[in-house]
């Protein structure tokens, strides 16, 4: 078996276009099929199902819903690190994936909770459980995706396997109780909160319906169109692939931005100029995503930069299949043959200096900003910090060239879940650099200088194990300082 590691931008864009040729490595993927088949773990005309179906959770209410919580969430997790006095903070990595957790346990479920942990509200013991299980499930994913389910129930293995075993069945008998129950309230026409589990439902249950009228127009068969929905097991695991996809990877990226921007204090006062000329003077539970949003470009290179260069996900392979492909490059056809995957490389492609410019490895998220809009927008700007211009409304976001930048892989089959991130993402930024900046705790006898280049090397000891992590995120202390002339709005 044979692996292929693509850093050519026009072979990149002809692989990912190509679908029927290169195809999803199901045999690689499976082991997210842990709840059940997913939009993770299917191709061809099964994934059209999948994508279909499970859009319904990516409208713009639940971007709006993704805004308004992750604001709410990311200020309270700015007041337990700021209320804390000069005590350095050490929990940065814990403390984002709380956060991405709250932020999708609001979306998916319309659960409220405080950053701190507490309910908002009284919730039941049968919900408490399943968060708890969930959230041991995904902090322990390398296992949870690894180990059957079956094993885990072994009386001789560690007792952390045990409690994972364990969770994974409250998992799935919550989330099988919750269908049950949108299944009834569905029949019954019962109106209730638009969760997750009731817009999959719904969504599968409207996808039968067209098809079994199209069924009846054309006289075939009613039992192809009852496999144009979703099953139970389908259904839960397209929820458990919502929580894998959009937990990890985020609160890994908000991570990474944190170290960094402490390692550059000039492009947060960057980000802040942004804020502070976007923002409206009212409370943030009146900042409306549909306004400020598309006008934070700015916060939203931050993120765009982070991934080009620490992006979570190693790499989105392809296969062959059984039958050889040939692939056009440099003016030659070359010939991949069959049983082969074919990696396009997002590393090598991301720091390519072809494509990326002198700089490419370093973090510059100036490179993503257009100051005129009538400049091209194929290739990649070149300013440097010092020459960066003071912002102004007439920016727009650089677009890279097919095949450059694919952290939310390319064309027709990008990931649905790439606006909720960037949402959720901008709104973490808005609300925590608009007043407050962020810095390396210095050792002692350590320069400022001295301590930021700690900070880069820190990040840049990172690893792949399930995702890219930093492999020791505990030697950097962050200590967090309100801007002069913040007004705490």
């Amino acid at each position: 078996m044979n692996w292929m590691y693509v850093a050519d931008a026009g072979l990149v864009s002809e692989i990912f276009q190509r679908r029927d040729d290169f195809r999803r490595p199901l045999q690689l993927y499976s082991m997210v099929n842990v709840f059940g088949p997913n939009i993770i773990t299917t191709d061809a005309h099964d994934w059209s199902r999948h994508r279909k179906i499970t859009g319904a959770a990516f409208t713009e209410r639940n971007h709006r819903l993704a805004w308004s919580e992750s604001l709410r969430q990311a200020s309270e997790m700015l007041h337990s690190w700021t209320s804390q006095g000069p005590k350095p903070i050490t929990t940065t990595v814990k403390d984002t994936r709380t956060l991405a957790f709250n932020v999708l346990a609001h979306v998916g479920f319309r659960k409220f909770y405080s950053f701190d942990g507490k309910e908002d509200g009284l919730e039941s013991q049968d919900w408490e459980s399943f968060r708890q299980a969930l959230a041991f499930c995904l902090n322990n994913a390398l296992l949870t995706l690894v180990v059957p389910p079956r094993l885990l129930t072994l009386p001789f293995l560690p007792s952390k396997w045990r409690q994972l075993g364990k969770s994974m069945h409250i998992l799935r008998t919550y989330l099988k109780g919750m269908y049950e129950k949108e299944k009834s309230d569905s029949s019954q026409e019962v109106k209730g909160p638009a969760n997750l589990m009731r817009l999959m439902v719904k969504s599968s249950e409207q996808a039968v319906r067209e098809a079994s009228h199209d069924a009846e127009k054309a006289c075939t068969s009613q039992s192809l169109a009852k496999r144009q929905g979703l099953s139970p097991d389908e259904i839960i695991g397209n929820i458990f692939a919502y929580y894998f996809a959009g937990h990890d990877t985020t609160a890994a990226t908000f991570a990474y931005c944190f170290f960094l921007l402490s390692a550059y204090p000039d492009v947060q006062d960057w980000i802040a100029e942004e804020l502070h000329a976007v923002l409206p003077n009212t409370p943030s539970s009146e900042w409306s995503c549909e306004e400020l949003f598309p006008k934070l470009k700015r916060c939203l290179t931050i993120m765009l930069e982070t991934i080009r260069l620490y992006d979570p996900l190693p790499g989105m392979p392809k296969w062959t299949g059984d039958k050889d492909r040939t692939v056009q490059y440099n003016g030659q056809t070359l010939v991949i043959p069959a049983r082969t995957f074919v990696m396009p490389s997002m590393f090598a492609v991301h720091t390519h200096p072809r494509y990326w410019g002198p700089d490419a490895v370093e973090w510059r998220p100036s490179r993503w900003i257009v100051p005129d809009p009538a400049a091209p927008t194929t290739s990649t700007p070149t300013p440097t910090p010092d020459t960066v211009p003071r912002w102004s409304k007439t920016e727009t976001l650089f677009t890279p060239a097919k095949g450059t930048y694919f952290p939310w892989s390319e064309g027709q089959r990008n990931c649905p879940g790439k606006k909720f991130s960037q949402v959720e993402f901008v709104a973490g930024m808005a609300i925590i650099f608009r007043d407050w900046r962020v810095a390396p705790v210095e050792l002692a006898g350590e320069t400022a200088a001295q301590a930021r280049a700690r900070a880069l090397e820190v990040v840049n000891d990172s690893s792949v194990k399930l995702l890219l992590s930093m492999n020791d995120p505990g030697r950097l202390e962050l200590r967090w300082e309100r801007r002069e002339g913040a007004g705490g709005r």
